[in-house]
């Protein structure tokens, strides 16, 4: 659970990430004029190098000026060049070496694509990458007798490559953006994903709201039934909140029993109705405030909004039962929780 939630989360791209591009693109485009200048080949196509290392050229200055705005997207497009680049340099290559540069780079650079893109964009560059040198090669000027071999070779170790290094990273992002007795988020992914999810509702003319948690009472829980107990709570309770979740809400875990739950393109007044659906579900009792996400408001603001409407609807509440563990023996009939919201509390 954790690896599949962090799995989607990547940083945006640094200017750092955009320089190191552009470095990569004119180092292709070097080795294109280079090509022209010394052809390795008497049917080397010189005017094919040329035009290839003025595109390279040119997408390494966009690199620097026009990709950087275009956050992730930019690193696609590219990634994109630099691979046509590369299947222009293996069509027109007239030795083994030549036809072989392409797919090196390629393996050797899939860790750093894994790290840049999501799942899904790192397997679509690295089969499409994988594909364009396969028919480079197959309708390239010079054919050789081991082509063949070599496209059977990468056609396995380029996904293979990919798969362990996607599942890498994945692994990685859960230790480091994961709570690890839990799997929700902890503060560092729910600040990735809430500022992205925040955005994407905005952008749709949406609200977002920001609900936080707090369990009632949940040190007496562990005092009574011991820690691993209420591990097992938590664990019980965070798994309960997410089968009535969407894909888009982030829930992160942000002290020992605090919660934070991010709802775009939510409502304060619909965020009610589900955190009703969520305390209805959970195994133990909790209150929790709601407020909007202003325009221009950190996330650190707005949940600290939310922790003041929290703490006022605990101030005001009377109910001071102890949680008790769900048996499984017996019937459903655990506690609800308060829940107070409000668009401009605090």
């Amino acid at each position: 659970m954790a690896g599949h939630q962090a799995g989607a989360l990547r940083r945006a791209p640094s200017r750092k990430t955009f320089v190191e591009s552009a470095a990569f693109l004119a180092a292709g485009s070097a080795l294109c004029f280079i090509t022209a200048l010394f052809p390795p080949s008497p049917r080397t196509s010189i005017p094919l190098s040329l035009a290839s290392g003025a595109v390279l050229l040119a997408c390494a200055v966009l690199a620097l000026t026009v990709l950087p705005r275009l956050g992730r997207r930019g690193i696609e497009i590219a990634l994109v060049a630099l691979i046509l680049g590369g299947a222009v340099t293996t069509h027109t290559a007239a030795t083994e070496l030549g036809h072989l540069s392409m797919p090196i780079i390629l393996l050797a650079g899939i860790p750093a694509i894994a790290g840049l893109l999501p799942r899904r964009a790192t397997w679509a560059v690295s089969l499409f990458a994988l594909a364009a040198w396969a028919l480079a090669l197959g309708f390239g000027e010079e054919r050789h007798p081991i082509d063949g071999y070599l496209v059977a070779l990468f056609a396995v170790a380029v996904p293979f490559s990919t798969h362990v290094c996607v599942r890498m990273v994945d692994r990685l992002s859960a230790l480091a953006l994961c709570d690890p007795l839990t799997g929700v988020l902890n503060r560092t992914g729910l600040e990735l994903k809430a500022t992205t999810a925040q955005s994407m509702a905005a952008r749709a003319g949406r609200p977002t709201t920001i609900v936080a948690i707090d369990l009632d009472r949940f040190k007496h829980f562990n005092d009574e039934h011991g820690h691993p107990a209420g591990d097992q709570l938590l664990v019980d309770l965070t798994t309960s909140w997410q089968g009535h979740l969407r894909d888009a809400d982030a829930v992160a875990r942000t002290g020992g029993d605090e919660f934070i739950v991010v709802l775009p393109g939510t409502s304060p007044e619909e965020a009610a109705t589900i955190v009703e659906r969520m305390s209805t579900a959970s195994p133990t009792r909790w209150t929790a405030g709601a407020v909007e996400w202003r325009p221009g408001e950190t996330l650190e603001a707005a949940t600290a909004r939310a922790d003041a409407v929290l703490y006022s609807a605990k101030q005001g509440s009377a109910r001071a039962a102890v949680p008790q563990p769900r048996e499984p023996d017996l019937p459903d009939g655990h506690e609800t929780g308060s829940t107070a919201t409000g668009a401009d509390a605090g």
